[in-house]
């Protein structure tokens, strides 16, 4: 399965489990089982066979955690119980929303090795049970190593590349921004940042093949571009990414011969937390405090512009 083929059927996956848990109020909901991506290759014969005798006895089980990013539904552990599950005679599974702290890059490359392999739905592990000595060392073993390379490079499999296609462009910054409510919450105003970054350059930042942010640029003259807008998912928040998003940004407007980069915001007399956080982000980029316009969003939402010198930080 190709890259355009596995966000297809995703998409597919995230549109079903979005309807079930709009019915059940966003608690536990149900997925077909052959419509869950997995996050692992293979299943510990011990824990599989556990699940087959509890489900044989008629027992119940826990919902299978998932987990959303973008278009992309994964499982993000039970796989055991799944599959089993699955080889019982069950088309559905009982899942709900993994709402713990995990490192979700180290997933997305989970998923990733997955769909390489052809492991694109739980019964395609039925071929990938394993004593627990091989699954040591063929699944802990890889896992450990890989998340110990994520840690000594941390932007391993980051990619940034311009968006041609304005349908993506436009797609990408729906995503983003309405998982962020906190910076994005009036609906208006997300509808016009779609319209506008559809027609804007506009860098998309992937990890291990799944898009997870963006950064849109308004060029005004040949000496001046603004930074119309700039969103990362929630889950990659502190970890470098946004900084890179900025320079890329930077960068391409360099490379180009512009001077000045300017980004609207809040002003500091807002009192809203998240924008205070937005302003330090930028601040400590250098970008500079350069004029409030008391009423250009309204007086409830006085505006910030910020300028950066990049020719000068380039010196």
């Amino acid at each position: 399965m190709d890259t355009l083929e596995l966000v297809q059927l995703s998409a597919q996956w995230a549109c079903y489990a979005s309807l079930n848990m709009m019915k059940s109020g966003f608690m536990s909901s149900t997925l077909p089982v052959d419509g869950m991506m997995p996050s692992q290759l293979y299943v510990s014969e011990p824990k599989y066979n556990y699940w087959k005798r509890r489900l044989f006895s008629g027992d119940s089980y826990d919902p299978i955690p998932i987990k959303r990013i973008g278009d992309l539904v994964f499982c993000t552990d039970g796989h055991s119980r799944a599959l089993a599950t699955w080889e019982a005679g069950h088309t559905e599974l009982v899942v709900e929303d993994d709402t713990d702290e995990l490192d979700w890059m180290a997933y997305l490359e989970d998923v990733k090795w997955c769909s390489e392999e052809g492991i694109r739905s739980i019964a395609d592990l039925s071929s990938r049970i394993v004593d627990e000595q091989d699954y040591q060392r063929l699944w802990r073993d890889r896992c450990a190593n890989a998340r110990q390379e994520l840690i000594e490079e941390p932007f391993r499999g980051i990619e940034l590349r311009i968006a041609e296609d304005p349908v993506e462009r436009a797609k990408v910054c729906e995503m983003v921004l309405r998982s962020l409510p906190e910076w994005f919450g009036i609906e208006e105003s997300i509808r016009e940042y779609v319209n506008d970054v559809a027609g804007l350059e506009t860098v998309v930042m992937y990890a291990f093949g799944t898009a997870i942010g963006f950064v849109s640029s308004m060029y005004h003259t040949s000496r001046h571009v603004d930074l119309h807008v700039l969103g990362l998912l929630r889950e990659f928040h502190g970890r470098g990414l946004g900084t890179k998003l900025l320079d890329e940004a930077e960068g391409n407007a360099s490379a180009r011969g512009v001077r000045y980069v300017t980004v609207k915001t809040l002003a500091d007399s807002h009192p809203d937390r998240n924008y205070a956080k937005t302003r330090e982000f930028y601040l400590r980029r250098g970008y500079e405090r350069f004029e409030v316009f008391p009423e250009l969003w309204g007086k409830a939402n006085p505006c910030l512009y910020m300028l950066k010198d990049i020719a000068s930080s380039d010196a």
